[in-house]
């Protein structure tokens, strides 16, 4: 399949300062011109081989592509000095440095000049500002342990009206402060109230109805109504990022451009073991404190790395290229399956979650789909049709080298494994995992098809045609998907999306379907199943879907039954062990089996790199006190867990 570039051609010479030379800045010091190394990333084109499906069968054939290469050159610069209140920047060696990479492939780090988390969710997402700010609590979803951190324990009301947070004693933030309850009222407050806050703020402003002091260490959440999954979103880092930020140095600021960066004022401040001694638009480098409450109290000793250099890669190869030269000890975005065995035969110190493939990676809590636009594919015997094209088997071998399983129903490992009992029955009553040209066939003449002189499906004198939309975090789905789908009589075709207009093609509805990840539940069904409520369905062209997010933008019609449904699985404690709730978790998935209103293809699991040249103590298959991907807010918990190998 031929993939149409979204943007055919860009060029950009990006020069990024060594983090040796980072290392020697004086704060008072006259700054003298130095020779220093530094990496320049540019376009070439190559000839290269790539596998494709002829027929059925794989092929290799050479194309001429436009890639990505950096290499390291000498230039003479001049540093600018740090007249800032932070000092000058001591000397760290390798061994005690930890050097982690964003979760994304980017030439420059997102949203380094904002640290302010509740207006820009990268600064702990991707730059690691979850060292500098602390949550209330993080969890282990591998095994459901939750970790007490700025607070020691928590109440749900009988009723799930409201909860209380017993916070611990003794926090203080980087300037002496104390930690107390306002801090907490603020920070939820402030999230929920301001209409451009990222975050929780959706979530916030439809279940919190106030946030009361009952004293300096008890905070007292009221509902806006019954909800028994509240105390998750305080609870669980995941993607929530949810974290207290300092209500003494927030307060009286415009919080919606307060960017809470100024080395000079010791800003960014928070409670965490690290601060902010540099930031470029390639490296933010956080240094320890060793004055941390933590280790004040006894609660915690201090972390073993002195500093954290979080930086970049601007591709799959740049990466694998820093894991070979010992550049990074740990993440980047999830390296592929080949790039990272070439680069583990070159550094043998490498490793992800399981030690041995093909697959190495932890579940995510998202899997790999193609979300249709249900705008234009309304038809159910057409998204049927378009299933039964699909062989999951061969998109988990040929895109992802077989590092990945098959799935139907749009829920990780984490939901599958604990809830099987009533989601495996459905899917063998559908049987939607098996591919069948027998039933593509059935279902496109039941739609009013009938295939052309081409072998292309057509209905009054229109072709079923798609173009599927392909991020480049997810390129390797576009041309296996592409292909099966023409093989069975569609005319589709792929479009690499080189200049990240995904999410806009997708909100809009101007994407006839998109290849990428959907994502929802961790604890039970109903997070995941809320996104096809149909209260989040929009006419093609607009965009507010009602707090559904990105993962609701299929413009599935719905079913009333199903709506009635969630509403009652929302407010409906949600244990296996409650036969209401399971009935109707029961109903919702049949519905969405029945309907398939998108296509879920494998669960994602990704080759989440480490580098034990430098560091050990990793979270694992063999020891898995957290999950693995350092874009979620419990990562945190790894700093206290690493240990320099030397």
């Amino acid at each position: 399949m031929r993939a149409k570039p979204l943007l055919k051609k860009w060029v950009y010479v990006i020069v990024a300062a060594s983090l040796l030379s980072l290392l020697v800045l004086a704060s008072c010091a006259t700054p003298t011109p130095e020779v220093v190394e530094v990496i320049v990333t540019q376009i070439v084109k190559e000839t290269v081989k790539e596998t494709v499906i002829v027929e059925g069968t794989p092929q290799i054939v050479e194309k001429e592509v436009e890639k990505v290469v950096e290499k390291t050159v000498e230039v003479m610069v001049t540093p600018t000095p740090d007249t800032s209140e932070i000092g000058v920047m001591k000397s760290v060696p390798r061994n005690r440095t930890w050097v982690i990479g964003g979760w994304e492939f980017t030439a420059n780090l997102n949203g380094s000049d904002n640290f302010n988390p509740i207006m820009n969710v990268a600064s702990l997402r991707t730059n690691y500002a979850k060292f500098v700010y602390e949550a209330l609590f993080y969890n282990n979803l591998n095994t459901g342990e939750e970790y007490p951190w700025l607070a020691e324990s928590y109440d749900v009301d009988d009723d799930y009206m409201g909860m209380d947070i017993y916070l611990r004693k003794g926090v203080e933030w980087a300037d002496g402060q104390p930690f107390t309850c306002t801090d907490v009222k603020y920070t939820i407050e402030t999230q929920r109230d301001i209409d451009t806050a990222q975050g929780q703020h959706g979530y916030f402003l439809k279940w919190v109805e106030s946030v009361d002091c009952v004293d300096d260490f008890k905070v007292r959440i009221n509902y806006t109504g019954a909800n028994p999954r509240f105390y998750q979103h305080i609870m669980v880092g995941h993607e929530n990022q949810f974290v207290i930020v300092p209500k003494h140095i927030f307060e009286g600021k415009d919080v919606t451009t307060f960017t809470n960066l100024d080395l000079g004022k010791g800003l960014p401040l928070g409670s965490g073991p690290y601060k902010v001694v540099l930031v470029t638009s390639q490296q933010v480098v956080y240094d320890r404190r060793d004055d941390w409450w933590g280790a004040k109290i006894g609660f915690m000793d201090l972390p073993e790395p002195e500093r954290i250099v979080a930086t970049t890669g601007s591709s799959d190869q740049v990466y694998a290229e820093m894991y070979m030269a010992n550049k990074i000890d740990y993440g980047g975005f999830a390296l592929q399956v080949g790039s990272f065995e070439a680069a583990k035969e070159k550094n043998p110190a490498m490793r992800s979650w399981y030690s041995e493939g093909p697959v190495y990676g932890a579940p995510d809590g998202c899997v790999y789909q193609l979300a249709l636009n249900n705008a234009k594919y309304s038809d159910v015997n057409v998204r049927l049709a378009m299933n039964y094209a699909i062989d999951r088997q061969e998109v988990a071998n040929l895109a992802y080298q077989g590092a990945t399983h098959p799935s139907v129903a749009p829920f990780s490992s984490y939901i599958a494994g604990a809830w099987g009992s009533v989601i495996d029955p459905l899917i063998e009553k559908y049987d939607r995992d098996a591919p069948s040209q027998d039933k593509v066939d059935e279902y496109m003449v039941l739609a009013g098809y009938e295939k052309n002189v081409d072998g292309i499906w057509e209905k009054d004198g229109v072709v079923a045609d798609m173009t599927i939309v392909v991020p480049q975090s997810w390129a390797p789905l576009g041309p296996v998907l592409a292909e099966q789908l023409s093989r069975a009589g569609f005319q589709a075709e792929e479009q690499l999306d080189t200049a990240n207009q995904w999410a806009a093609l997708h909100q809009t509805g101007e994407a006839d379907a998109v290849a990428f990840v959907h994502c929802g539940s961790l604890y039970d069904p109903y997070d995941t199943l809320s996104q096809f409520h149909s209260k989040h369905t929009v006419s093609l062209g607009e965009t507010d879907n009602n707090g559904g997010g990105i993962f609701a933008y299929h413009r599935y019609a719905g079913d009333p039954e199903l709506d009635t449904v969630l509403d009652e699985m929302e407010k409906t404690p949600p244990f296996l062990t409650n036969p209401e709730y399971v009935k109707w978790a029961e109903t919702a998935i049949d519905i969405y089996l029945r309907d398939m209103p998108t296509i879920v293809l494998a669960e994602e699991l990704h080759v989440v790199t480490m580098n034990e040249t430098y560091w050990t103590g990793y979270p694992t298959s063999e020891d898995p006190y957290v999950a693995p991907y350092p874009c979620w807010n419990d990562f945190t918990m790894t700093v206290f867990h690493v240990k320099p190998t030397q």
